[in-house]
């Protein structure tokens, strides 16, 4: 049976299970949307190991293999069990439809860093201005999650970065409220500039 870890509290595993206090940055307001958007997150992948944890930076200087892609339902990393020590970020915006608490969920091997609201869109990345830090071994066994309410039909900026250094290959996410069942798909609730594949 998974084990869920918190619900209410960003949790950081680096030689152990490290609990950090609860989430408390503000989401940003709903943003001014022009141009067009794609139902979608931007995603972004890279060849080379970066950790998250101690270098949430890294896509400023990371080499990327390749033109941006956009993943719509499921967010699926560009890493496969014959790709080691790589990475993949996306950016976007989370659309919230309805006014609620809205509790993200992770599961991964290696690291995984979530950010929503304002800190998203941050020129420096911290990991201590993220919604959501997953970083297991044990993946799909054991399940981080942290939650933060959002109002319906704004517009909350999304940035998740997620690596892998090597071994085991595995990555999921997903999300819930009180009305809205556990679900991976991201279909009408991610959207990115068409643009830049992005915010």
């Amino acid at each position: 049976m998974p084990t869920y870890l918190s619900n209410t509290n960003r949790l950081q595993s680096l030689q152990g299970n490290v609990l950090r206090g609860p989430f408390s940055g503000s989401p940003a307001p709903t943003p001014v949307i022009t141009g067009s958007y794609f139902d979608g997150l931007g995603r972004q992948s890279y060849k080379g190991y970066n950790n998250p944890f101690t270098n949430p930076n890294w896509p400023s200087t990371a080499v990327t293999t390749g033109s941006l892609q956009a993943n719509s339902g499921s967010l699926v990393p560009w890493i496969t069990n014959g790709d080691v020590s790589a990475n993949t970020q996306w950016l976007g915006y989370f659309k919230a439809s309805t006014t609620e608490t809205y509790t993200f969920i992770l599961s991964n091997d290696d690291e995984a860093v979530l950010w929503v609201g304002n800190a998203a869109t941050a020129s420096v990345l911290t990991t201590g201005s993220a919604l959501l830090l997953s970083n297991t071994s044990n993946a799909p066994s054991i399940y981080y999650s942290a939650s933060i309410s959002l109002a319906s039909g704004s517009y909350y900026p999304m940035r998740l970065q997620y690596a892998d250094g090597g071994g085991g290959v595995f990555f999921s996410s997903s999300f819930r409220t009180p009305t809205i069942s556990a679900t991976s798909d991201f279909t009408n609730y991610t959207f990115c500039n068409t643009s830049s594949l992005g915010f």
